[in-house]
């Protein structure tokens, strides 16, 4: 008589609580990667803000200058700038997180916890390069003459459904990289395209309003919308259409955790 012993997968409220237990090393995984990335570096932090800058600068040039692309009414340089502090913020979390398991691997050989606070760590690092560009986006916005106002407010919730499509496709991208190691080098691609998929060289009003429900369907349309308001008020965002956005990034999530869970099964064999 043969016996065969599987291990039983966890339900998935189980894994949510198991997650949230092990917080603690989620920071400390964040802190790590956020202390290594600017160690014995000239600059330091300024590098979360000369990628920013020098993109609207040249953007400004070619798309405002040249091309004249619509605005909305602001200042195609603060335009610009606001999208891309955001852009910063989704680009680099999702190229951390896609390649975070891979490069802890001896970490996961040696002792066990939730595999998914790796990439959520990663994500979590991407945000203090974030707010770090966001006070100078502040300050650049007084400079034009926006101050912060009441619709400031409408920066968290774009930065929450900016926090959930990174955290849902990266998690996933760092199941799926590890499985595919060829993913590792998709990620810039998609990335590429993914920018002039997205409203930061041009504004959303362009699109024809028979394409605009698709357009949505990309979380960091709605998000760069609300934020762009958030920072300059200016123009108010259709709160349907950033439904939409929200409703979409809350599915990326749900849906990268999930993929995260079953191919992560096989991270012993092909780790």
């Amino acid at each position: 008589m043969e016996l065969h012993i599987t291990a039983r997968r966890p339900t998935l409220v189980a894994s949510i609580r198991e997650f949230i237990a092990y917080r603690d090393l989620l920071w400390i995984l964040a802190y790590r990667e956020i202390s290594v990335r600017y160690k014995q570096t000239v600059l330091g932090f300024l590098w979360v803000v000369i990628q920013p800058v020098v993109a609207t600068v040249l953007f400004t040039v070619i798309f405002g200058h040249y091309a004249k692309l619509s605005s909305d009414g602001i200042p195609y340089g603060l335009f610009c700038f606001a999208g891309m502090t955001l852009w910063g913020f989704f680009s680099g979390a999702l190229g951390r997180a896609g390649t975070s398991v891979i490069a802890d691997e001896k970490l996961i050989t040696k002792v066990y916890f939730p595999r998914a606070v790796i990439p959520v760590a990663a994500v979590a690092s991407s945000g203090v390069d974030f707010l770090v560009a966001f006070v100078l986006l502040l300050i650049v916005a007084c400079f034009y003459g926006y101050f912060p106002g009441p619709a400031l407010l409408a920066v968290i919730p774009a930065g929450l459904i900016t926090l959930a499509a990174s955290a849902g496709l990266g998690t996933a991208l760092a199941g799926w990289t590890v499985r595919y190691r060829d993913f590792r080098y998709i990620v810039p691609f998609f990335l590429q395209v993914a920018l002039y998929a997205t409203p930061i060289i041009y504004s959303s009003s362009i699109v024809p309003a028979r394409y605009r429900f698709w357009f949505y369907l990309n979380p960091m349309t709605g998000a760069t919308d609300l934020f762009r308001y958030g920072v300059t008020g200016h123009p108010a965002p259709n709160a349907l259409e950033i439904g939409t956005a929200a409703v979409t990034g809350l599915v990326l999530l749900l849906g990268g955790g999930l993929v995260f869970r079953h191919v992560e099964q096989s991270f012993a064999d092909t780790i």
